[in-house]
């Protein structure tokens, strides 16, 4: 393993990804999982080539959560890499990367670090390292190009007699509603600008889309019976496993 990448922590948050001939991939949050890797530079180029140029750019995800890209935020990188000495041997080094993350950012932004994968002895220059925006999924709002869209379930009640509730927004704000009119199916409540920020167009966002799941009371009563069900076959099962266990 020729070097390594990871996030500095911040409050609980650790985030860690492993580079192997300049390549990184991350890891899920306080959690390891296998690293992918990825071709070095030294089997896309020849050796010829590696003498007369710079290897291929690096390239890996930075999973950000849709806070960070509703409002922006800060990502520290501490990566680890081999630099080539005067004598053509490789020392490690480590040092900080800050990601300054921005609101109008989108998956598949590419933030690039100028020849900061490792060094060999054959190469002119290191790779570059580049760090790709991918989303993490959101537990409540969904994106729909800068449309930001929650699914909102109401008793079958309250269509007809208008109906109140609130929402988190993705800055930590409570957006509170009062709708008195008659709801539907097909019926979208649009909160205009609070989406995602429109790139290059300063300060401009899209709508929040709110739509609405109506759930009748046979249903609820169908959803209860059946766990009811669930529960009391559980129970049987588990009752004829103790019974079949042998006693001394």
């Amino acid at each position: 393993m020729e070097g390594w990448v990871e996030e500095v922590p911040e409050e609980e948050d650790v985030v860690m990804a492993f580079l192997v001939a300049s390549v990184v991939d991350q890891m899920e949050e306080e959690e390891l999982l296998p690293a992918i890797i990825l071709a070095s530079s030294s089997t896309i180029h020849n050796n010829n080539n590696m003498l007369a140029g710079r290897p291929a750019p690096v390239e890996t995800k930075l999973l950000c959560t849709l806070e960070e890209l509703y409002k922006g935020s800060v990502r520290k990188m501490k990566i680890s890499r081999n630099l080539a000495d005067p004598s053509r041997n490789t020392l490690p080094v480590e040092e900080i990367l800050t990601i300054k993350v921005k609101a109008d950012w989108k998956k598949g932004t590419k933030v690039t670090f100028p020849q900061k994968g490792n060094e060999h002895p054959n190469q002119i220059a290191a790779a570059d390292l580049v760090f790709a925006i991918d989303e993490k999924p959101h537990p409540v709002y969904k994106k729909d190009g800068n449309d930001l869209v929650v699914t909102k379930k109401i008793p079958l009640t309250d269509p007809l007699t208008g109906t109140r509730f609130s929402l988190t927004a993705l800055d930590g704000r409570t957006l509170s509603f009062n709708l008195p009119e008659v709801i539907t199916p097909a019926f979208e409540k649009i909160v205009a600008r609070k989406g995602m920020l429109i790139a290059k167009e300063l300060g401009k966002r899209c709508n929040l889309r709110i739509k609405f799941d109506i759930i009748s009371q046979e249903t609820d009563c169908r959803t209860e019976s059946r766990h009811e069900e669930v529960d009391a076959g559980s129970s049987s099962c588990c009752c004829c496993l103790i019974a079949a266990i042998p006693t001394t």
